[in-house]
Formats: C-alpha cells, sequence, structure tokens
C-alpha cells in the first residue's frame, strides 16, 4: 500500500512540474544586442586583439555596416591592417592614412599609432596639412552636392585625394590604369598623355609625376 502511495505522489509531482513549464517556450536564442551593444562588442574585441599584437584578427573588423559609425574601430583597423603588413613583409604603406587618421586622435592606442605615423618620410605639420585639406574638400563637396552647384571649379589634382576627386580636377580620367592588388591593399598607376602619371595606395593619391 505504501509503495502504490509513492508512486501515485511521483505521478503527481511529475504532472506538476509539467504543468509548470506548459506554454513556455525552449530556445537556445541569445539575447538580441542594441546597435551600441554590438559596436562596443567590437570595439572591446579590437583593442584586445591589437594590446595581444593580434594584428591580423584586429584587421579583420572591418568597420562597415553599423560599425561605420565608430571612428574607434575605423581608426585601429587602419592601424593593424599596417601593422600585419609590417610584420609578414617588413614593407609599409601609407597610402591614404594621412588623410584617414587625424592627427589629433586621443584614443587607445594613440602613441604607438602617432609613433607609426611618424615613422613615414611626411613630418607631423605636413600630416596635419593633408588631413584638413582632404576634411575641407570632403565639407566643400557635400555642400556643393546638395547645393547641386552646376559648374564645379576646376581643380589641380593634389597628394590626398581621392580617385573621384583626381577624376574631376583638371587632369580627368586617365588614358590607362596599371592596378596592383594584394590583401594588403590596392595599388593604382594612372597613365596620361606627355608622360603624367599618378599613383594611388588604396584609392587616395600618394605621388605626382610629371
Amino acid at each position: 500500500m505504501k509503495l502504490k502511495t509513492i508512486v501515485v505522489f511521483l505521478m503527481t509531482l511529475m504532472l506538476v512540474a509539467c504543468s509548470d513549464t506548459d506554454g513556455e517556450a525552449i530556445t537556445d536564442e541569445q539575447p538580441v544586442l542594441s546597435e551600441y551593444e554590438q559596436i562596443k562588442e567590437q570595439e572591446d574585441l579590437i583593442v584586445k586583439h591589437i594590446a595581444d599584437k593580434n594584428y591580423e584578427e584586429a584587421s579583420d573588423i572591418i568597420p562597415w555596416g553599423i560599425l561605420e559609425n565608430s571612428e574607434k574601430i575605423r581608426i585601429l583597423n587602419l592601424y593593424a591592417a599596417k601593422m600585419d603588413l609590417k610584420e609578414k613583409t617588413g614593407q609599409v604603406t601609407y597610402g591614404g592614412l594621412h588623410v584617414k587618421i587625424p592627427p589629433d586622435y586621443d584614443g587607445e592606442f594613440k602613441d604607438e599609432i602617432r609613433a607609426f605615423m611618424l615613422e613615414s618620410e611626411i613630418p607631423y605639420e605636413e600630416w596635419e596639412r593633408r588631413y584638413n585639406d582632404h576634411k575641407n574638400r570632403e565639407y566643400e563637396r557635400k555642400n556643393k552636392k546638395v547645393a547641386k552647384t552646376a559648374e564645379p571649379i576646376p581643380y589641380e589634382p593634389a597628394i590626398g585625394m581621392t580617385d573621384y576627386e583626381v577624376r574631376e580636377s583638371t587632369w580627368g580620367k586617365p588614358q590607362k590604369i596599371n592596378k596592383t592588388t594584394t590583401r594588403y591593399g590596392v595599388s593604382e598607376q594612372w597613365v596620361y598623355p606627355n608622360y603624367k602619371y599618378l599613383y594611388f595606395e588604396d584609392g587616395y593619391l600618394v605621388t605626382i609625376q610629371e
């Protein structure tokens, strides 16, 4: 009799447990992170990779989508990619960096980034000038687009310009483009009449040869 009573009691407990979970969805899904949380998570990750000198992993955190809203990720990604190239090949290309990284950057690894940038043949004052010139050109270009200026003012190509800006300059489109692509970036030679050449790295003008 006692055995029967125990069995009935256990069955009752099982039924109660089942009824408590009735209607509850069982799922392994992780909670959805907000945009801020997603950006912060990737910022912390890229900082950790650089601190550990895992530059390849850091350079794989690409600033696209919502990550474009993070200046920290944009700058640290550029720095990590160049340090990865330096470690693997012993070579460094600065194409476009002087207009992409602000001289007054004050975030993580600011001292390391400034030291790296000043290893180039470009002094701080020139870096500052190139960055500000590019920033001003971008500002003017956006204003012209908003104002829908019918006739743009002609200008000569200048170091730090984008390929788009050069096409809109007095030099216009090249006769020929010689392109070299590696996992570290894209180098281009634009060929013009009268033995004139423009050299780009990652879409930014780095050398003018006339």
